[in-house]
């Protein structure tokens, strides 16, 4: 009789396996990317600012651990003037997918900003998007935006 129970708990337990699909592996993203969205800006008077048509670029290092994120041109107030921001030292995981970092030193004009400093950085990243919230300073921001595909120049023919 124990016989029969275990040649039964075989089969089941070999048909539970046979159902279940590996998880699908995730490729890494592209270490570096471009994306368009928006920038949400909750200024200090309680208002929000919100800047249209932002342009962000995602550069991962090498080893895949560490990115950098530049907002080119971007105001985070109505007064303030463009100017592009980097955002060093935020920390990938899951394949690039994953953004994160605890305090980071932006770098703008030239030099650091550290009255600006990064704090709270958590964003997502897939083939098509781009979201993350951070605070600069004590400013809550976000961005959420899509990848910017690359245009090929293509060369007319000459006549």
């Amino acid at each position: 009789m124990k016989i029969k129970n275990l040649a039964i708990l075989s089969v089941a337990v070999a048909a539970l396996f046979a159902c279940t699909k590996p998880a699908p592996v995730e490729e890494p993203l592209a270490p570096e990317a471009d994306y368009n969205g928006t920038v949400t800006v909750n200024l200090t008077s309680g208002d929000l600012f919100t800047l249209e048509d932002a342009k962000v670029n995602v550069t991962v290092s090498e080893d895949g651990k560490t990115a950098s994120i530049i907002m080119y041109k971007v105001k985070l107030a109505p007064k303030m003037p463009q100017m592009d921001i980097t955002i060093p030292g935020i920390q990938v995981s899951q394949n690039g997918r994953v953004l994160t970092c605890e305090e980071s030193i932006p770098l703008a004009l030239g030099g650091e900003f550290p009255n600006f400093k990064v704090t709270g950085f958590t964003g997502t990243r897939t083939e098509e998007e781009l979201s993350f919230s951070l605070v600069f300073g004590n400013t809550p921001t976000a961005f959420k935006g899509v990848f910017v595909k690359e245009e090929v120049e293509v060369e007319e023919e000459e006549k």
